[in-house]
């Protein structure tokens, strides 16, 4: 017996169809190949809400059902959208340390990669079963960040007098004024505060012709200029230079949280790229064992940190962990009677 007999046995349990009526709906859906929960619902014998919630009783979930609230964008952003649209999942709550997830359908992979996410945080999962209703009501909120950053360019659009934000040409021609207007600092702010609550690592800035593309980097992707100089006053880096690569640093107060920003700018035909490392200090280094480092690597890498003299040599591309690995190890060498100096440019 399958899934779709299992469920149609629920529904003669619980007096909604008889077993002669169960027996033609099981005949259509096989001749058709139409989903179950579909034909369902065309027949008009449950709707979208209560086959819902009967799907979550045969799949022993708890049944959500979203109301219109909004949800914090530091919860919503648990999950990077890519993950919500790819899955069909949203996380809609969480209490101390458990995370709430809604899922359109138990999917066990949804499931390993919301594991994963967690596993970082030290966080319980909790499961609901929710309508693809629900599910987009919740997920529409994803849009938010980029009407806020919309909303922002057309201000400065509309102060410009022009209907697209142009990048100056020449970083000389930016006065004070300009660098530090409200809609520009407003952008830059949005840009920052969203990428941190989406657990970002980098954010990527990119001048094209009269536009600038934003795009983070989430779990080693990347998604998808008055800006630049404003970026780079709070860096400290100097405006008129933009013939060299500079390198500089932030740090800002985010919801309550410090946060640091490396920041790099590279120069382009006729104008500069900027990337936003984003180390957000408060997690703190994690264990070589949080990092995923098998067991023949600890040992290795164990009797390595032991050893009075030599080196200890890790590569890997950007967002690899490369920095992180390091401080897991120095966090392992951080004993009293040990005296630890490290060398980095950018600190």
């Amino acid at each position: 017996m399958d899934k779709r007999e299992q469920f149609l046995n629920l529904l003669i349990q619980k007096q909604i169809l008889d077993p002669t009526r169960a027996g033609e709906i099981m005949k259509s859906v096989q001749a058709t190949k139409k989903d179950l929960g579909d034909f369902l619902m065309d027949q008009k014998i449950l709707t979208e809400e209560k086959l819902t919630e009967l799907k979550a009783e045969f799949y022993s979930l708890p049944y959500y059902l979203a109301a219109d609230q909004a949800v914090p964008e530091a919860i919503l952003n648990f999950l990077p959208e890519e993950i919500a649209k790819n899955y069909n999942i949203v996380c809609f709550a969480k209490e101390k340390k458990v995370v709430k997830i809604g899922l359109v359908e138990p999917d066990p992979r949804a499931m390993e990669a919301v594991n994963f996410l967690a596993s970082d945080e030290k966080l319980k999962v909790e499961y609901y079963l929710l309508s693809r209703a629900s599910w987009e009501k919740i997920f529409k909120q994803y849009q938010k960040i980029e009407e806020e950053i919309s909303t922002a360019l057309e201000l400065k659009a509309k102060e410009e007098g022009e209907e697209i934000v142009q990048v100056k040409q020449e970083s000389d021609n930016l006065g004070e004024e300009d660098i530090n207007s409200a809609p520009v600092s407003r952008i830059v702010s949005v840009v920052i505060r969203h990428a941190v609550e989406a657990r970002a690592s980098d954010i990527h800035i990119e001048p094209f012709g009269n536009e600038s593309r934003v795009r983070y980097r989430i779990d080693g992707i990347l998604h998808t200029n008055a800006i630049i100089a404003r970026i780079k006053v709070l860096a400290k880096l100097k405006l008129d230079e933009t013939r060299i690569p500079q390198d500089g640093r932030i740090r800002l107060l985010i919801n309550n949280r410090e946060i640091d920003f490396r920041i790099s700018t590279l120069p382009l035909a006729s104008q500069e790229k900027v990337v936003m490392r984003i180390l957000d200090t408060v997690k703190g280094a994690p264990t070589l064992e949080d990092l995923g480092f098998n067991k023949i690597a600890l040992n290795s890498i164990h009797e390595g940190i032991k050893k009075t003299n030599g080196i200890f040599l890790v590569t890997g591309p950007t967002g690899s962990g490369k920095t992180t690995t390091l401080y897991a190890l120095l966090n392992i060498l951080n004993k009293e009677g040990v005296n630890i100096s490290t060398l980095e440019d950018p600190i």
